[in-house]
């Protein structure tokens, strides 16, 4: 088990808690600064039955966690991109009431396009959960639109956006190029229609991680980096602010797959603790042990040496080629509490 004690911030730091929810293959996390004062949830995992099927994996919608704790109000809602994997889940606290004030999204769907598309015959299942992921985003702007939340498309570069709490956002990416070309095909699917409709889905479903929110939140002297599914690819990186993504905490981008993460970038954010939120299962070679491998090398050459944590599953060590699938209790979720201690929430 990691350490109980991994970071002594500054005395005036200000107490921050953030949970990564088990919502199986998918992200849902709850960042709070003081005793709840301030919540922010980022994405909300996947909404599909079958990820939830076994009582044995410790999974939870993140809904029912949200219900669970008693939140019924969020300060603020963030949608990282369109997969159903981010979206789907989060869609059954905001349509039984759940209050949320302010929504950060990539793409703020136009009025006049709003509605629910159509399933057409002879989708993919990834295109059918894309679909899936673009109408319950529909409904939820439909629903918070009518009570009153604000919107804010998120555009790079936004630096040291103030929040309550003592937070900090910076937002690096996406970029106004990328979020033009991905506002204006998003558009352009909407008004397709038959075949013309499920190629133009097909086409950005395979693109969609790139359209993702980069997030980095600074309290004190902490930073946790959320990048969504976004890899740090040469392109990316070549758009990122490297000076902003330097953080003690990192979520890894697209569940720990080989494409999660480059050299250059594990560089520049030099994390103490890396998060994966991936599924017990490590389906579509997710929490790829060639990841952790290069984490530990190039983070040793920092003279760091990373914890790796698993919302499928809390591990000592990380996965190898030799042992891929460590299969250590799961949890429904995992917080750590950043005033210098780490817990485990049961």
């Amino acid at each position: 088990m990691p350490p109980d004690v991994l970071f002594r911030p500054r005395k005036d730091s200000v107490v921050l808690k953030i949970t990564f929810i088990n919502v199986g293959y998918g992200d849902a996390i709850l960042l709070e600064s003081g005793e709840g004062d301030f919540r922010i949830f980022i994405d909300g995992g996947s909404g599909e039955d079958g990820e939830f099927s076994s009582p044995l994996d410790g999974r939870i919608r993140s809904s029912a966690y949200l219900e669970r704790l008693g939140i019924t109000e969020l300060d603020l809602l963030v949608i990282s991109h369109f997969h159903e994997d981010h979206v789907c889940g989060i869609e059954p606290f905001v349509m039984n009431g759940g209050r949320v004030r302010e929504l950060w999204t990539p793409w703020l769907v136009p009025r006049e396009l709003r509605g629910v598309c159509p399933c057409p015959d002879l989708l993919s299942v990834s295109s059918k959960k894309f679909l899936s992921a673009l109408n319950s985003y529909n409904r939820i702007v439909e629903r918070l639109s009518r009570d009153g939340c604000l919107f804010k498309e998120l555009r790079s570069p936004l630096y040291d956006y103030p929040l309550p709490g003592g937070i900090k956002a910076d937002v690096l990416a996406p970029s106004p190029d990328i979020a033009s070309f991905f506002s204006g095909a998003l558009e352009s699917l909407y008004r397709a229609e038959g075949e013309d409709f499920a190629s133009r889905l097909d086409s950005l479903d395979r693109k969609m991680n790139d359209f993702s929110i980069v997030l980095r939140f600074v309290c004190g002297n902490l930073g946790i980096l959320l990048p969504g599914d976004a890899c740090p690819s040469s392109e990316a990186m070549g758009m990122w602010d490297k000076s902003r993504l330097g953080a003690h905490i990192l979520k890894l981008a697209h569940h720990g797959q080989e494409d999660s993460i480059s050299d250059d970038f594990i560089r520049a954010v030099a994390p103490q603790i890396v998060v994966t939120c991936a599924s017990s299962d490590r389906r579509y070679n997710s929490a790829n042990p060639l990841v952790y491998e290069k984490i530990t090398r190039i983070a040793a050459e920092q003279g760091l040496a990373p914890e790796f944590i698993f919302t499928g599953g809390v591990p000592s060590t990380p996965p190898t080629p030799q042992e891929p699938h460590p299969h250590p209790r799961p949890r429904p979720a995992l917080t750590l509490v950043l005033d210098g201690t780490i817990k485990y929430s049961l």
